[in-house]
């Protein structure tokens, strides 16, 4: 009796092996595939990358011909125009044609506004 229940938890040892083994098989092919495919994903976007930065130094290597063909006075200038009293505001923004109408509603002025 003793062998036979010794033998039947050998067999049921042997069928767990089994079938762990037949489970971790699978789990090694999805984590083979999964490896394959991150593999190719950072393959496309290292290509990507590649070609990003040779872009951005096409870009660079533009904007050094356009500085250099400005002029070094000129882009100081441009720079500081830029950066010292803020943004460039343009020639007639809304509120200076309103202070301009006002202005001339003001000094009883004959000339037509437009608002």
């Amino acid at each position: 009796m003793i062998t036979l229940f010794s033998a039947f938890i050998s067999y049921l040892q042997h069928m767990l092996t089994e079938d762990e083994q037949i489970r971790h098989e699978a789990e090694m092919k999805e984590l083979r595939e999964k490896i394959r495919r991150l593999t190719e994903a950072g393959e496309v976007k290292d290509d990507r990358i590649a070609r990003l930065e040779t872009d951005l130094a096409e870009q660079r290597q533009l904007i050094e011909r356009v500085e250099a063909s400005i002029g070094h006075d000129k882009l100081n200038s441009l720079r500081n125009n830029e950066h010292g009293n803020g943004a460039a505001k343009p020639a007639n923004s809304g509120q200076e044609k309103r202070a301009q109408a006002v202005n001339a509603q003001v000094t009883g002025s004959k000339t037509c506004v437009v608002m």
